[in-house]
């Protein structure tokens, strides 16, 4: 009889708890939205949110951008280490108020991302009403207060923000109000860049046909490693291995014919679609002996 040694990593070996999945892995912005400080106008329904770099100079020349997470279950990010806030760029705007004139509105049309923009998160347990924050509270409440996270953005698309675990009081006082805000500090381009974030909002041609569906930041924690839970063989070649999993999460099976192997092998990545998975690979090449482990793929 062929003998198969079947190797679950010990950090891969966890308790595995029922929860809500979705809300692990993605725990969606519920309102979002852009502050002009020099007009005091709120912009919380189009298809981006403006976050200028601050400017403080004679004039409050900037944008500042705001999220809520008001009345949601952050429980299952409670304890988290290794936070991330994930972000979508759709382009820089490159200058935000032309020649800086105080009269100027942003400019009506965009330029492909280039150049570094640094955006800093500032995590906000009381704000005003964002069409009364004037000057003075932004300045104090997120230009000089300490941030839960920094970022450069360079490149369109979703970028992260590593927030640690530094906006641990945030998450746990209750059910809000809890906002993070965003502020530009610093652009390779011009001090009057800003760069343009999805939102909630789709974006619609003048017919109202959608060109572009909603891009909305999310709060997200590691998934719970996978768990083994049962290996078979069937037909006498083909093992079928059993794992306890997060939906919509990406996991990578991974093979070594010897433990003194340096490397892992990958056999197939796949996107978990519920709570259990069987994964069947063919041992007709490996004289019936393998070692295996799952993980959740980068």
């Amino acid at each position: 009889m062929s003998r198969l040694n079947f190797l679950c990593a010990v950090w891969l070996v966890s308790a595995f708890a029922p929860i809500s999945y979705a809300q692990v892995s993605q725990i969606t912005v519920n309102a979002d939205g852009d502050q002009y400080l020099y007009q005091n106008t709120y912009n919380d329904s189009r298809s981006y949110m403006n976050v200028g770099q601050y400017y403080g100079g004679f004039s409050t020349h900037y944008y500042v951008g705001l999220a809520s997470w008001n009345n949601l279950n952050l429980s299952p990010l409670v304890g988290q280490t290794n936070l991330t806030l994930s972000l979508y760029v759709q382009n820089f705007v490159n200058p935000v108020f032309l020649n800086g004139n105080t009269n100027s509105q942003p400019i009506g049309y965009t330029y492909p991302t280039n150049g570094n923009f640094t955006l800093k998160v500032v995590a906000l347990s009381n704000i005003p009403s964002p069409a009364s924050m004037n000057d003075g509270w932004v300045k104090t409440n997120m230009i000089l207060a300490p941030g839960v996270g920094s970022v450069t953005l360079t490149n369109s698309g979703y970028n992260k923000v590593q927030l640690g675990s530094t906006v641990a009081n945030w998450i746990s006082g209750g059910n809000g109000p809890r906002w993070l805000g965003f502020v530009g500090t610093g652009s390779t381009t011009s001090i009057y860049t800003s760069v343009q974030l999805g939102t909630l909002e789709a974006k619609y041609d003048l017919d109202g046909n959608v060109t572009a569906p909603p891009s909305p930041m999310y709060l997200s924690a590691p998934p719970p490693a996978p768990v083994a839970r049962a290996y078979r063989m069937l037909n006498g070649n083909q093992l079928e291995m059993t794992f306890e999993v997060v939906p919509t999460v990406s996991y990578s099976l991974k093979t070594k014919s010897n433990l003194s192997d340096s490397n892992w092998a990958t056999v197939s990545t796949f996107t978990a679609e519920s709570t259990s998975t069987n994964v069947t690979v063919p041992m007709t090449n490996s004289a019936g002996r393998g070692f295996f482990r799952l993980e959740v793929a980068p």
